[in-house]
């Protein structure tokens, strides 16, 4: 366990899990780009927004040597955040709501860490730009079903329809324009755009926040 004011770097956290022998190891971390879940599993490492903040730790479960999970503790040990990184308390940030109403809170910083990252949307949309990540990757944080509802909120209070999870595929969300926030003349600080006949989704300027409604049983 670490301290809470403890700050690391989420690319090293990531780049350390990649680079372990160990078998299982999941942990919690306060990151720059903000609280985040990290674990790896079969050689596999997964790292995801999450909207628990209680403290950063990990646990490490590892049948072969001492060594190998004392080089993982002590790589872990090192990932300290560079100050220059760290969110400014004004950072704009987009709100993800799961089915649950747990709720993260997304900077630019945090969307430009997710895969899924698109440098130049004028290539699928004509005439916008700036970079952005597919709305499907931001969805998959919160791991919902592809019948799953999904709500946009601007920040002038307008609310899209709801479509399924499934028909966001092919959305963008922009998050920076020249590595800077979009600017509001442009839409920002975000907004989600559809390319011509790829995605059910409406575009929204001002995107506020992001809310995954449970499926319709009937």
């Amino acid at each position: 366990m670490w301290s809470p004011e403890r700050v690391f770097s989420a690319a090293a956290i990531r780049r350390a899990l990649q680079a372990s022998t160990v078998e299982r190891a999941k942990g919690l971390f306060r990151t720059d780009l903000g609280w985040y879940r990290a674990d790896r599993a079969n050689g596999a490492v997964r790292v995801v927004a999450s909207p628990v903040r209680s403290g950063s730790a990990v646990d490490v479960i590892h049948h072969g040597s001492q060594a190998e999970v004392d080089a993982l503790l002590a790589a872990l040990e090192a990932c300290i955040a560079d100050d220059a990184l760290l969110k400014p308390p004004d950072e704009p940030f987009v709100t993800l709501v799961d089915v649950q109403g747990r709720v993260v809170e997304l900077t630019r910083f945090a969307l430009a860490a997710l895969p899924g990252q698109v440098a130049d949307v004028s290539a699928r949309v004509p005439g916008r730009a700036g970079a952005a990540v597919t709305l499907a990757e931001v969805l998959a944080l919160t791991y919902p079903s592809p019948d799953d509802q999904l709500v946009l909120v601007a920040t002038d209070g307008l609310t899209t329809a709801p479509v399924r999870v499934s028909e966001a595929e092919g959305a963008l969300l922009v998050h920076s324009l020249a590595q800077e926030p979009l600017p509001d003349a442009q839409g920002g600080p975000f907004r989600v755009l559809t390319p011509k006949g790829q995605s059910s989704c409406a575009n929204v300027k001002g995107l506020a926040r992001v809310v995954i409604l449970a499926a319709d049983p009937g």
